[in-house]
């Protein structure tokens, strides 16, 4: 067998797999993972002889008579996630209130090798993580709550809240193959083989219990993955609504030809931020000790004591602590969609998505297509993003910067970016001294 035929051998399960919430781990301040890992409601090891398929939480189910139509009646949790189930082998994690959680999940090649599936959204899916202290599902329908329940725990039966959105692309993660995806983050995004990871860097969506959690209860997070096949390629983003159940927002959106959900239930024991369980580094309000978990200043995380990572299996993705809704979907189309939060690598090979230029309020960025765009990386690696992730800023410009001639650097682990934009007066701003940070593509200016 030659080396090439090996090599596409290996990678062929990888996309037919499935992904689920394998592990969950608190965050600290500096951006790393800290403590023992806890898991998902009645998780059970891979190769452990269970059918993978069970383990999905996939809506609609394969092999039903009504075909991929989604039912009023289709559960929100798989059986064994209905209700709080855990053992001694894979335990919930106790955190504080307004602990940073990391939700681990391994890509299976949907990220690093995205030709192997058309049409599926640029962005590899949307994942939604909702919120609750209802910690039985077994009467909730994915129809209840996905797309109802909002960030103001008003929407739908009330009794639930949109605590996230995010890219299933998280912009460092990758599965060992020879794609061209894994092969550039392997050399950006180093880690060391450790169990369960093995040399793979599992991807993560990281999102905060609430502050006013209350300590001895149990939380619930419901971590939903909106993976669908489109009615045409190179769609950013999943749009917001369920087939069978509404429609794009705009007309001449494109709209969903298959549909595909994978939802995992994960819950945390809500301690005292000081509770000698949780080790060294205690929940962000204990008011004693210098070692706290990760916390949110206003509408930013302190950025200052991020450390360089030396390991990225252990680290956070510093975007998703500053940015709780990546992933715009309350009240808008797929086409006010913000692509400069969508990791570049994952659409490679494919139609580029559009650049935007420093918006003049970075509260309301303005997502331009370009005239042209150009790109520029070391040799021998593609252009890869570190869209969200703790990377060490260029210490000259600490992050971005724009020049007079309207380009834009992008420092990555390794590797440096550089894309020109022409795309109108938007996009030859003055240059302007000071101190950049960083969000997508975009700039938000610090001074």
């Amino acid at each position: 067998m030659t080396a090439a035929a090996a090599a596409l051998l290996a990678l062929a399960p990888l996309a037919a797999a499935h992904s689920w919430v394998e592990q969950t781990m608190r965050i600290a301040a500096n951006g790393t993972m800290v403590g023992t890992p806890g898991f998902a409601r009645g998780q059970v090891p891979r190769g452990s002889g269970v059918d993978e398929n069970s383990l999905t939480g996939l809506i609609p189910p394969n092999g039903r008579p009504t075909g991929n139509a989604i039912l009023a009646t289709d559960k929100l949790a798989r059986p064994v996630q209905q209700t709080v189930s855990y053992s001694p082998t894979f335990p919930m994690l106790s955190a504080a209130p307004a602990d940073f959680i990391a939700l681990q999940y391994q890509e299976n090649g949907h990220v690093t090798l995205p030709a192997n599936q058309a049409n599926k959204p640029r962005n590899r899916g949307t994942v939604y993580v909702y919120g609750t202290t209802h910690n039985d599902l077994s009467q909730v329908n994915l129809v209840d709550i996905h797309l109802k329940w909002n960030k103001a725990g008003t929407g739908g039966d009330g009794k639930g809240v949109l605590l996230a959105t995010r890219n299933y692309d998280d912009g460092q993660c990758y599965q060992i193959n020879s794609g061209p995806i894994s092969t550039a983050r392997q050399a950006s995004y180093k880690k060391k083989p450790t169990d369960p990871m093995g040399a793979n860097l599992w991807c993560q969506s990281d999102v905060q219990i609430p502050a006013n959690a209350k300590v001895g209860s149990t939380y619930t997070m419901i971590w939903v993955w909106d993976w669908p096949t489109m009615s045409q390629p190179n769609v950013q983003v999943s749009p917001p609504y369920i087939k069978g159940f509404g429609q794009p927002v705009k007309s001449g959106d494109p709209t969903i030809a298959l549909s595909e959900y994978y939802v995992s239930v994960v819950d945390f024991k809500v301690v005292d931020p000081c509770a000698a369980e949780l080790g060294a580094v205690k929940g962000p309000t204990c008011a004693s000790g210098s070692s706290k978990a990760a916390t949110v200043q206003g509408d930013a995380v302190d950025y200052i004591k991020f450390a360089k990572q030396t390991d990225w299996g252990m680290a956070a993705v510093r975007e998703q602590l500053l940015n709780p809704f990546m992933v715009n979907v309350e009240g808008s189309s797929i086409a006010t969609e913000d692509a400069t939060l969508i990791p570049p690598a994952s659409g490679y090979d494919q139609e580029a998505p559009a650049v935007a230029a420093p918006a003049a309020n970075a509260g309301a960025p303005t997502s331009l297509a370009p005239a042209s765009t150009s790109s520029t990386h070391a040799a021998g690696a593609l252009p890869t993003s570190d869209l969200g992730s703790p990377y060490e800023v260029d210490p000259a410009t600490e992050g971005l910067r724009l020049t007079n001639g309207g380009v834009v650097t992008q420092y990555v682990p390794q590797t440096t970016v550089t894309v020109t934009v022409t795309a109108g007066a938007a996009a030859t701003a003055p240059s302007k001294k000071g101190r950049w940070l960083r969000r997508g593509l975009r700039m938000v200016d610090l001074d």
